[in-house]
């Protein structure tokens, strides 16, 4: 069965590029176990020579561009100094998840991150794309959109971000909806898609406060050119969407669209959790695991003032401080309950 996992990530271009080297140069894409241990079960490696946003186009406006099969999630996000710690809590399922590794091509920096495609796909998919035949459309599809399906990832810049569930079921639906949708950030602009905010950044973004300003230009949004609600993750149907954490060793932000409406946090965003910075709202979840995390960052932080150091934090501590907010029923292997 699948495992929640944990990743940390040092924020430096130099490791970074370093971890890039081994990148495969063909062009067929290749799916390959990542490593042989029960931890890392269904999590496979997988090098991107060329991807299209256009299959995204394609997708947003196809009759399948909603996924009905997402389960239950949450997760925990924390950035200090040069380093940067994820959890990602979901039930029990068959998905699979790949380690997405890009190179610098096309005008889109290279970047390692990791999707979690339609959060359905199993090792038998995996198996017909790499044998390449008999495939089926939806398939086909997955194939193509796994490069923008990240829920994290840093490129050759330094660049970090994440994204975790919002409870957008809080907000104001727009009329003629039951729950609320971003229906557009900035109309006029070119749209973005929301849920691949990660892939648009780690593509383009040279730092953090860069990823922002892009944002910012771009209309993001939840419905494709005919009004009709996209849910890639499965989330919007469960009445939430996402916040991202953006990251470089200088700056954190959350950005939240909160009523159609783009939001920078700058003030205590080195913590993300499952509840709206900007909009603190009843359903928020992970309050709890917000206060344990903010606290380890108070200690580094009071360490390095007191001792006048720098990366008070290590891999080892962010990996302590993750590990302790482990908090959902989905790491008991019998729980098949649904929530976030």
């Amino acid at each position: 069965m699948k495992k929640s996992k944990l990743f940390v990530l040092g924020l430096s271009p130099l490791l970074f590029l370093g971890t890039l080297v081994s990148c495969k140069a063909n062009s067929t894409v290749k799916h390959s176990t990542f490593v042989e241990d029960e931890n890392f079960d269904y999590l496979y490696d997988v090098d991107y020579d060329n991807y299209s946003w256009a299959d995204v186009n394609e997708w947003m406006n196809s009759k399948n561009n909603v996924n009905e099969n997402q389960g239950a999630f949450g997760c925990s996000s924390i950035h200090y100094g040069n380093f940067y710690g994820r959890s990602f809590d979901f039930c029990f399922t068959d998905m699979c998840e790949f380690l997405v590794k890009t190179k610098n091509e096309n005008g889109h920096f290279a970047s390692i991150g990791v999707s979690i495609a339609d959060c359905h796909v199993t090792d038998e998919n995996v198996k017909h794309i790499n044998e390449g035949k008999n495939l089926s459309k939806k398939e086909k599809l997955n194939e193509k959109l796994i490069p923008f399906a990240l829920v994290d990832g840093i490129n050759e810049k330094g660049v970090v971000c994440n994204t975790n569930v919002v409870p957008a079921k809080d907000l104001t639906p727009h009329e003629g909806e039951t729950l609320y949708h971003t229906r557009g950030t900035n109309p006029g602009k070119t749209d973005l898609f929301y849920q691949f905010m990660p892939r648009y950044i780690l593509d383009n973004a040279v730092s953090a406060k860069h990823a922002v300003e892009l944002l910012k230009q771009h209309n993001l949004t939840a419905v494709n050119k005919d009004g009709k609600v996209c849910d890639y993750f499965g989330v919007s149907k469960m009445g939430y969407e996402l916040h991202c954490m953006i990251a470089d060793k200088k700056d954190t932000f959350v950005v939240e669209m909160v009523d159609d409406e783009f939001n920078v946090v700058k003030t205590g965003a080195h913590v993300m959790t499952n509840f709206y910075l900007s909009n603190i709202t009843p359903s928020g979840q992970g309050l709890e695991r917000y206060a344990v995390l903010f606290d380890y960052w108070k200690q580094w932080e009071k360490a390095e003032e007191e001792k006048d150091e720098p990366n008070m934090c290590s891999v080892e501590k962010m990996e302590e401080a993750i590990h302790k907010v482990k908090y959902s029923p989905s790491y008991n292997p019998e729980w098949q309950g649904a929530g976030i």
